[in-house]
């Protein structure tokens, strides 16, 4: 399974949970900040998100897999966009979420552990809701045709709207040497 967005129409799920933890993140580094809360490792969850993520690759419901690690959400969002040539229609409303994690920017940013971004045909989505169950999960998004990033916040407002040749041109960037 590779990270790509395959087809226009499947879901866009996301297992584990976003906590405001912000701290030493790339996205702190981009503001010359750094941050306290530095993401923790839950060692109770962490497995049983892994083996289920696993499971659900190994029985044919996830057709691409991202960790939402480095960069958080969003860049996990868009490198799957243009990996796969198309569009994604998020909406934060979905996002499985401690209860300090309430801004934006930390829903779009934090490096939480242990959270991974799987993509899954319509058709899949009972086996995989069923194989979840007790764990952090929450229908995040839907690939589209339209080559663009859209994300709504919580309150329906989109705070990204970017067509994804331009977020690939600035994620090579960062390999420009």
């Amino acid at each position: 399974v590779t990270m790509d967005a395959k087809r226009a129409s499947n879901l866009l799920f996301i297992v584990g949970e976003t906590k405001n933890e912000l701290g030493g993140s790339h996205y702190y580094k981009t503001a010359g900040h750094v941050g306290a809360n530095v993401p923790r490792l839950d060692l109770g969850k962490a497995p049983r998100i892994a083996r289920q993520v696993a499971k659900a690759v190994s029985e044919g419901l996830v057709v691409s897999c991202h960790d939402c690690s480095e960069g958080g959400l969003a860049v996990a969002l868009a490198e799957m966009a243009f990996a796969g040539g198309l569009g994604i229609q998020a909406d934060l409303r979905g996002l499985p979420r401690s209860k300090d994690c309430c801004r934006v920017d930390a829903q779009l940013f934090s490096e939480s552990n242990s959270r991974y971004v799987v993509e899954v045909k319509p058709e899949k989505y009972d086996a995989l809701a069923r194989l979840m169950l007790n764990l952090p999960f929450g229908q995040i998004a839907k690939v589209t045709e339209d080559r663009k990033l859209v994300i709504k916040a919580e309150d329906g407002r989109n705070v990204i709207e970017s067509d994804i040749e331009s977020l690939k041109r600035a994620w090579q960037k960062t390999f420009d040497w």
